[in-house]
């Protein structure tokens, strides 16, 4: 697929809405951590390949990223927790967040330390 194609008026408004809901993640977290998340949810005309434009390549942390697909989700209809686990790679401690359903979700790489639930629209 061109690059052009992928100039929709819907996948605009997702990139727009992704990027602004990553930066208010990052905010939010960083004032009051999960208990203060509350994004707003995206434009109905959002394309979730705009999101993902976005996403994939913005440096959100996992935490943030996850924030923004769960309220991403929960807008259409799809509620799912977001957690956080903790692992060890090369002898270390990792933290790593995702949704439940995802890959990570049926990892047995991570213990599961939070589970949050997602806003109701």
């Amino acid at each position: 697929m061109s690059r052009l194609s992928a100039l929709t008026p819907g996948n605009a408004v997702g990139a727009v809405w992704a990027w602004r809901a990553g930066s208010r993640a990052s905010q939010q977290l960083k004032r009051g951590g999960l208990e203060a998340l509350s994004l707003a949810p995206p434009p109905a005309l959002a394309t979730s390949r705009g999101v993902g434009i976005v996403l994939n390549r913005r440096k959100l942390t996992c935490l943030e990223r996850a924030a923004v697909r769960q309220s991403w989700h929960s807008a259409h209809g799809s509620l799912r927790d977001l957690i956080v686990g903790v692992g060890t790679n090369d002898d270390a401690f990792v933290m790593h967040a995702w949704l439940e359903g995802d890959a990570e979700d049926r990892s047995t790489k991570f213990g599961r330390l939070v589970r949050h639930e997602p806003q109701h629209y």
